[in-house]
Parts: C-alpha cells; sequence; structure tokens
C-alpha cells in the first residue's frame, strides 16, 4: 500500500506534463527516482546494487531507456524504452 500511495501521489503532483489521458497507470509514467518506498523494497529484495541497475539501464536522466526515448520522438512520447525496462523488474 506505501508503494501504491507513492506512485499515486507523485502522478498527482507530475499530472499535467503526463502523455495521454492518465487513465491507467503504466511503467512508463512512473519516476521511480522520487519514489523512496520503491528504491527501500528493492533494496530489501535484491540488495544495494540493484539501484545502480536501474539508475543505469531502466529509469533516471542518465539511463540508457532515457537516452533511447530522447533519441526517437515516437518513443519517448511515451516512455516506451522505460516502460519496457521497468515492467521487467
Amino acid at each position: 500500500m506505501r508503494l501504491l500511495a507513492a506512485i499515486v501521489s507523485d502522478l498527482w503532483k507530475r499530472q499535467q506534463s503526463l502523455p495521454g489521458g492518465n487513465a491507467m497507470i503504466h511503467t512508463g509514467v512512473v519516476n521511480f527516482a522520487n519514489l523512496d518506498a520503491l528504491s527501500g523494497q528493492l533494496k530489501k529484495l535484491y540488495g544495494n546494487g540493484y539501484d545502480s541497475v536501474i539508475s543505469a539501464d531502466a529509469a533516471g536522466s542518465s539511463s540508457n531507456a532515457f537516452k533511447i526515448d530522447g533519441n526517437k520522438k515516437e518513443y519517448g512520447d511515451w516512455y516506451l524504452t522505460q516502460a519496457i525496462c521497468l515492467s521487467h523488474i
């Protein structure tokens, strides 16, 4: 419940900048950098090393997925690459 509350709160704050009608929550719009609850849970489940995997490959402004979404407008409009990476966590 704590994780869901953190996700909904973050999305509510950013609702004007999100793509689409915002009818559903999908991994592409969840900002994992803003979610201490998620970071804490991932560390508990997988150890401290998992944080670096997310920031390097899946989420955050320096991640590979963010760079791919930035280079391809059709992906970036929907955060497609980030959504695919994060759905496999």
